[in-house]
This record gives C-alpha cells, structure tokens and sequence, in this order.
C-alpha cells in the first residue's frame, strides 16, 4: 500500500521464503520476520512441524465446541473462523492465509469456541505442543513471532469490529478487500495493485460483512460502477487501489502495526 512488504526480513522478501510452496515452513518465516535465523536454530524450529496434511475445500478443521487438537500452521489456502449461533447464524470473523496460525489458543484453552472452515484447497501442519511452549521460553525470537502474530491477529480483529458497527456496506467490504490485498501483497502472493485470487463465496463474504447475500451482490455492483473492483470468476480484481482505500478509511498501520521487537 505505502511501499512496504509487510512483515519482510531485511535482506528476505517473502516471495524468496516461498511462501505457499512445499518447502515452505511458516514458523521459520515468521521468526525470520523479527531477526536472520541461523542453520541449527531452523533446523530447530522445523524440529517442531509435524507433517503437512492436506485438507479439502468446505472441509471443518475443528468443529465449534471440539476438543482442541494441536496448533496448526497454514502451508497453503485459505480457511475462515467462525462463531455459530444456535439458530444456524454464523459470523465469520477471521480469514486465515498462508504464514498463519490457527488453533492457537489449544495452548491455553480445551475447546475450540468456533469452527474452522477451509475456504479453499489447504495444506495445514501441526506443531508440537512440548516443543513449541520449550521453544518460547529459551529462543525470545520464537516468543517475539509467535505474540508478533497475535497482536496483528488482534489488530485486524480491531478493525473489523469497527467495519461491523460503524463502516456503511460499501465501505466494509472496501476494507475487507483492501485488507487481503495488502496482505497477500506482503506475501509476495499478489502484485501490488492487480487483485488477487478470492475462494470466498458470496454467501461466505455475507457472513463474514455482517450483511445478508443480496446485499453483497448490490454493494458489489457498486464498487464495480464506482470503477473500483470487481469480483468475478473467483478473482478480486482492483482498479482503482487508491480509491478503494479513501473509501474503505483505511489506515495500514492498524492492520499491521510496525512491532518493537527490541
């Protein structure tokens, strides 16, 4: 958005890290956002990955109210965390790429409180619940990515929270795509300004904006006819970025707060 590549190493850009690929290792990346990581402590960390599986598109990782497993790492794909209400209502409030973590709060908590839903094809890999609270407690690089990760968690939830109770249709979803934008950019999974890949159904981007799925058709209509971006055949695709983000108020520096990893 302003020049930046979220999260990037000095002297690594994401794209190099292969992010997505099959040597990919999202716990190397992520400490290796905060400082160099030398040869024995990666080969530490990928001590901790256990093998990647692979999940289906609609496949639910963890059911709402489901024993815990393990922290799991995002290889590839997308998948989408929701609260689900008793009469079958749903919001979605958090959608989960690759370098994330989900089912973070196994470490603390026996149940999950929502359901994990893969949006797309994934390849997810757990992590060794022993060796990773090991590894927090000796190695201040792990501690430092691992809380890294849920501060921006928390400050994207911030934002949402704000799109939800004060943000119009238009400009929630403008943010939302701003949003995945910026961070798939960061990535090195999209260029800057040409849209990105999008697995989300209407009804899933309903559920996540808090509006019905009629609603995410008209508004959609509108940023298409504002000349903004478009959705169509599973691709976002971005016109007018600038525009798109006066629109949305959007401010990357909540998103992705810079982090005094000192």
């Amino acid at each position: 958005m302003d020049g930046r590549e979220a999260g990037a190493p000095s002297g690594m850009t994401p794209a190099a890290a292969g992010v997505g690929g099959e040597a990919f290792c999202a716990l190397v990346w992520r400490v290796q956002q905060l400082a160099p990581v030398s040869k024995a402590a990666r080969d530490r960390l990928l001590a901790l990955k256990g093998p990647d599986r692979r999940v289906a598109r609609g496949e639910t990782l963890i059911a709402q109210g489901e024993a815990h497993g393990r922290v799991h790492l995002i290889q590839s794909g997308w998948c989408a965390s929701a609260r689900l209400l008793k009469d079958g209502r749903r919001q979605i409030h958090r959608i989960a790429i690759p370098g994330d973590f989900i089912m973070f709060d196994a470490l603390l908590r026996g149940h999950s409180p929502v359901e994990i839903e893969a949006l797309s094809e994934m390849r997810v890999a757990p992590l060794d619940e022993a060796g990773l609270k090991e590894a927090m407690a000796t190695d201040q690089r792990v501690f430092l990515a691992l809380m890294a990760a849920v501060v921006r968690d928390e400050s994207a939830l911030i934002e949402r929270l704000a799109s939800l109770g004060r943000r119009s249709a238009e400009e929630r979803l403008a943010h939302f795509l701003v949003e995945l934008q910026d961070r798939l950019v960061g990535l090195g999974l999209t260029d800057a300004d040409d849209g990105f890949d999008f697995p989300v159904t209407r009804e899933q981007l309903a559920d996540a904006m808090g509006l019905t799925t009629i609603h995410i058709y008209r508004t959609l209509r509108r940023l298409k006819d504002k000349r903004l971006c478009e959705l169509r055949d599973g691709r976002v695709r971005i016109f007018d970025l600038a525009g798109l983000s006066r629109l949305a108020l959007y401010d990357p520096h909540v998103v992705d707060p810079p982090l005094n990893a000192g």
